[in-house]
C-alpha cells in the first residue's frame, strides 16, 4: 500500500513502480527504491524506436524533502543497446523535474518554504539530481 502511495506522490508511472521505502529515523532519511518491470525497452532521444535493456546501475537522486525529512530516491536506471551498437543510460522521466505531492505545493507558492535540492553543480531548488549531474 505504501508504494502505491509514494507512486502516486511522486508521479511514477509504468514501467517504473516503486519497490520498497526505508526510513531511517534517527537520520531523519526516506529512501524510495524504484525499479522498472522486466521486459521493459527504452526510447532514447535523438535515436527512433525504443531499446532493450543491456544492464542496470543503480543512481540515487535527491528530491525535495518529504516534510523535515531528506528524501533519496535510489533507482534501478537501465543502459540499453542501440542499433548502432553502442550502449547508452537512460534517463528516468521524473528525473530533473517537479513531480507529484511537491510540483502541486510549489505551484501554490509555498516554495519558499522548501529545502534546496543539492547536485554537483550547486543548488537547484525543486529538481531531482544524481552526483554528478
Amino acid at each position: 500500500m505504501h508504494d502505491k502511495l509514494f507512486e502516486a506522490a511522486l508521479g511514477i508511472t509504468a514501467p517504473w513502480s516503486v519497490k520498497g521505502v526505508q526510513f531511517d529515523r534517527a537520520a531523519k532519511v526516506l529512501t524510495v527504491a524504484i525499479d522498472f518491470a522486466v521486459g521493459s525497452r527504452f526510447a532514447v532521444e535523438g535515436v527512433p524506436g525504443e531499446h532493450p535493456v543491456h544492464d542496470t546501475v543503480t543512481k540515487t537522486y535527491r528530491h525535495l524533502n518529504f516534510f523535515q525529512h531528506e528524501c533519496l530516491l535510489q533507482v534501478r536506471t537501465p543502459r540499453v543497446k542501440l542499433p548502432d551498437g553502442s550502449v547508452q543510460l537512460v534517463k528516468p522521466p521524473f528525473a530533473g523535474r517537479l513531480v507529484g505531492l511537491h510540483a502541486a505545493v510549489r505551484g501554490l507558492g509555498a516554495d519558499a518554504h522548501t529545502r534546496d535540492t543539492v547536485c554537483s553543480g550547486g543548488a537547484h531548488r525543486g529538481h531531482l539530481a544524481a552526483p554528478g549531474e
